[in-house]
């Protein structure tokens, strides 16, 4: 509330991603819904996999209302290779304009690093250019989840 009231904008940091819509997940999201005009974004870790979540209305569940960003995972794990984010706002809104995503292949730097050669990250498209899709609001990825769920630009 402090935050509405001076006006600022707020990104939330948390570990886990949110799963659920009971307990404790459902009092956050509701909170989280309640404050949508001032919560830019939310980030989340643990995972180490690279995934988005929209959220939704709890009231009819069909207006996008949120994104959850999930950027992987620093450490790796499952034979997974760690990842980082760098994301672009706005400075004024602080809206999440895009974000790159750097990872580094394990076996390639293992091999480098015993031939006595520097460790190379590599990074993926924009997020935008990559997905073909206008900016990250929820409403757009809310678009391309639904895409992938029909089996559209799989």
């Amino acid at each position: 509330q402090q935050a509405r009231d001076l006006g600022e904008k707020v990104y939330v940091l948390h570990h886990h991603p949110q799963d659920d819509i009971t307990g404790y997940n459902g009092v956050y999201n509701r909170l989280l819904e309640e404050f949508r005009d001032i919560v830019v974004a939310s980030f989340a870790g643990h995972a180490h996999t690279t995934f988005f979540r929209v959220k939704r209305d709890s009231m009819n569940f069909t207006e996008p209302i949120r994104v959850e960003f999930i950027p992987g995972s620093g450490t790796p794990g499952s034979s997974l290779n760690p990842t980082f984010r760098v994301y672009e706002y706005d400075t004024k809104t602080y809206k999440i304009l895009d974000y790159t995503q750097y990872y580094l292949d394990l076996d390639q730097a293992n091999a480098n690093y015993s031939s006595g050669l520097n460790v190379e990250w590599f990074s993926d498209p924009k997020a935008t250019e990559m997905f073909s899709i206008p900016d990250l609001s929820a409403k757009s990825l809310d678009a391309l989840a639904l895409s992938w769920l029909r089996g559209v630009n799989a």
